[in-house]
This record gives C-alpha cells, sequence and structure tokens, in this order.
C-alpha cells in the first residue's frame, strides 16, 4: 500500500486537539503516521488547500435495489456513489424482502462487497419478509456479520411482535433499528400535514403520530432494559424525547434536515419522501436538536428509484430519494458553515460508528486511515454527467449545491473525485 502526504488541510473535529487548525497528515502503509507541519521526501503528496478534513464518514441507513432491483441501484453504482459522497462505510437494507432473511444470505452479501473501496455493511431483516409479523433469524445473520437490523418502511412491525423484538435485542450484539409507524395509520395520507400542504389538497399524517409512536417504542424498550436506534426523528415532538432520554440513540434523515414541506408546491415528486418533509416550526427543532447533541447522527436514507418509479404525478409517485452522494453538501446547506464544522464530525462519522459498533475513525496517529475531505467554497452541479448512481430522484438534479467531498481516504487508500 502506498504511502501518501496530505498537505494544508483543516482538521474540523471538536474531539481533536487541533480542530479548526490547518495541518498536514502522512499515511504509510494505510496508517496514519504523523499529523503536524510536515514534509517527506518519500510519500506522494497532495495538497488540499485548506479543504477540511473529517472522520471518514459513516452513514447508518441507505437503500440499494440489487439484488432484484438492479434498475435502481446495482452492487457497484452504490459504491461508487457513497464514495463519492464522502462515505468510507456505510450500512444498507439491500434489495427485496427475501433477499436478507438469515446468515447465508448476509454472508452472499458480504461476498458480493467485499472488494468495494469503501465498506459495506449489509443490513438484516428484523420480521420474516419484512412483513413486521415474526422475528427474523437474528443470531443467525450476527454469526454472518450483520451489524444491524431493520425491515425499512414499507410493512411497520405489528404491536405484538415489538416486546419480543425488545426481549430478543438483548441477546444480539446488532443495532435495532424501529421505524415510528404503526401499520394503517391514515389511509391515503402521502405527505405532513400542515397549512402548506392542505392548501395543495394533498392528505397528510399528522406530526404528532411519530412522537407518540417513537414515545411508547422508547418506553418499550427501557422497560425491557434494551436499546434501539431511531433514525427517523423528524417532529419538534419526537425531538422533545430524544432531548430527554440518554439511554436510546436518535437520528434523522438528511432531506428532512434539509427541507420543509413548503417545497412541496410545485409537486416535485422526487420531494415525495417517507417520513414525509415537515414544517418549518419542526426544522427548526430538529436543528436544535443537532446542535444540542440529541440528535447523534444524519443518515443519508438514500432510496434510488428508476424513472418509472418516480416520474408520475405526485400523487402516484413512489416514496424515496437518492441522497447519498448529496449528503455534505445538504447538510452543510441546512445549517450552515458554523455548525457545519462543528457538528458533522459528529453527524457523519461518530453518530454512525456508535450506533454500527464500529470502531470510531478519530483521526489519530497509529488508526487506520478513513478521511473525508470537503471543499465549503466549491460550487458543483449533480446532473447526468456528475450523477454515480443509477437513478436520478435527487432533489437537487440539474442545480448548484455550495461545498462538495473533493477527495476520501477509505480503507487508507487515497481517492480524488
Amino acid at each position: 500500500m502506498k504511502s501518501f502526504l496530505i498537505k494544508n488541510t483543516r482538521i474540523c473535529d471538536p474531539r481533536h486537539a487541533q480542530h479548526k487548525k490547518v495541518v498536514d497528515i502522512l499515511v504509510e502503509n494505510g496508517v496514519i503516521q504523523s499529523i503536524g507541519k510536515l514534509n517527506s521526501t518519500h510519500a506522494n503528496t497532495t495538497d488540499m488547500d485548506g479543504a477540511w478534513c473529517f472522520p471518514g464518514w459513516v452513514d447508518s441507513l441507505s437503500y440499494c435495489g440489487s439484488p432484484g432491483n438492479e434498475e435502481d441501484e446495482t452492487f457497484e453504482s452504490l459504491e461508487k456513489t457513497a464514495l463519492a459522497g464522502g462515505f468510507t462505510t456505510i450500512a444498507t437494507v439491500f434489495g427485496r424482502e427475501e433477499t436478507s432473511q438469515n446468515g447465508s444470505d448476509i454472508r452472499s452479501l458480504r461476498e458480493a462487497v467485499r472488494n468495494a473501496s469503501i465498506r459495506i455493511l449489509p443490513i438484516g431483516n428484523l420480521s420474516k419478509n419484512r412483513k413486521g409479523l415474526e422475528l427474523a433469524e437474528l443470531h443467525d445473520m450476527q454469526s454472518q456479520g450483520a451489524l444491524a437490523f431493520f425491515d425499512g418502511t414499507e410493512n411497520p412491525l405489528q404491536s405484538a411482535l415489538k416486546p419480543i423484538i425488545a426481549d430478543y435485542s438483548q441477546s444480539v450484539e446488532g443495532a435495532i433499528y424501529m421505524w415510528p409507524w404503526e401499520a394503517n395509520q391514515t389511509p391515503g395520507a402521502i405527505v405532513n400535514q400542515s397549512a402548506n400542504t392542505t392548501a395543495l389538497g394533498l392528505k397528510g399524517f399528522h406530526s404528532s403520530m411519530e412522537g407518540s409512536q417513537i414515545a411508547a417504542d422508547v418506553a418499550l424498550f427501557e422497560k425491557h432494559k434494551a436499546k434501539a436506534y431511531f433514525p427517523y426523528v423528524t417532529t419538534e415532538e419526537a425531538s422533545i424525547i430524544a432531548k430527554k432520554n440518554k439511554t436510546q440513540i436518535f437520528g434523522t434523515p438528511v432531506y428532512n434536515v434539509s427541507y420543509a414541506d413548503d417545497a412541496l408546491s410545485e409537486f416535485d415528486e422526487n420531494l415525495k419522501v417517507m417520513p414525509p418533509l415537515r414544517g418549518k416550526p419542526h426544522i427548526q427543532k430538529i436543528r436544535k436538536a443537532i446542535e444540542n447533541g440529541s440528535i447523534k447522527a444524519v443518515c443519508s436514507n438514500h432510496v434510488p428509484l428508476n424513472q418509472e418509479m418516480k416520474e408520475r404525478e405526485f400523487l402516484y409517485a413512489s416514496f424515496g430519494a437518492a441522497s447519498l452522494q448529496v449528503v455534505g453538501s445538504e447538510l452543510y446547506r441546512a445549517i450552515g458553515q458554523d455548525a457545519f464544522m462543528e457538528c458533522a464530525s459528529q453527524l457523519l462519522s461518530y453518530g454512525g460508528s456508535e450506533i454500527l459498533g464500529l470502531p470510531g475513525n478519530e483521526l489519530k496517529e497509529g488508526n487506520g486511515a478513513n478521511m473525508t475531505f470537503f471543499d465549503s467554497a466549491k460550487n458543483w452541479t449533480l446532473n447526468a454527467a456528475s450523477n454515480k448512481s443509477l437513478s436520478k430522484n435527487y432533489p437537487a438534479w440539474n442545480k448548484e449545491l455550495m461545498g462538495k467531498v473533493m477527495h476520501v481516504v477509505a480503507q487508507g487508500k487515497l481517492h480524488s473525485l
């Protein structure tokens, strides 16, 4: 493995002694050897020109069409998209419901991504066929490397299964992801219920539904002395729960930070997502929860979908938006430069590592080299030329974005983008 020297990068990590300082970083044999003002005659040198350096970003939740829906995303396009987005590790719900059922499935998925330039971790099913009725083979999947279990958002868990999951989770060394909806809530609803969406004639989910369900699930896991990850905190009510509770882990999808439901006025089908976009008062509370540390992670919630599924009238388009390549840019726009410099290392690096039970990507001498370099002054456009995904259902499609990932060091190798 080649050695290389990174020059003139600004560390953005409040945990680091040189936070906000411009340094050089020497990597040898995939390991960080030195951080400071350095010269090297034997290493290839890349000048970052002041780009911000973060511990390698870790995404706790994305989706991939393969196996079964390769027209949406393949293993290869997922890898390229994640790398372009600055991620050195991602946890992914793969393919159709029957593809992550047992240990054999997890072993096959891990083998399929074994040679990827980044670390791709399959998320196992929480229930059989992701139907929410019967517990899946968690121990079997764990034995083959599954670090997380989730059913996605199509079929919420039935109430009778949840206590079983809470009990069982104590013997499983993997994160349990909880989706804060009960089956058959508000049939026909497709957006957040607000004055904005009512004026558009769209039926909505009331925000209190999320808060009440998260409160019930948190109480259940607390009663069983168990721990879960709640990746879909998008409302004021849920943010209050996250602030009060110190045992469970709470996160939010990037688009629920960067877009409000007033953006739906043009009926852009790429903004039809789940959880739905909320009103501005909710987003302000979510951003506050990010700043006070109640929300530990921002996930991509990357849902790539082909044109047949998305390029329809808003009412009939499928839920979901691609996001993996633009998480940094969208979060930067949403929370601003100061908060991004202070919070992004937690939201995009340490939070995901904590959820998945991985060692942190601390920028420390002797640690494996995983780093993300973000240029806050770089303008760019996501379009057919720059897109790495097979799908293009990004809200920012053909729009200019501020802030771009320029380089990534993943598993000790430098990638210039």
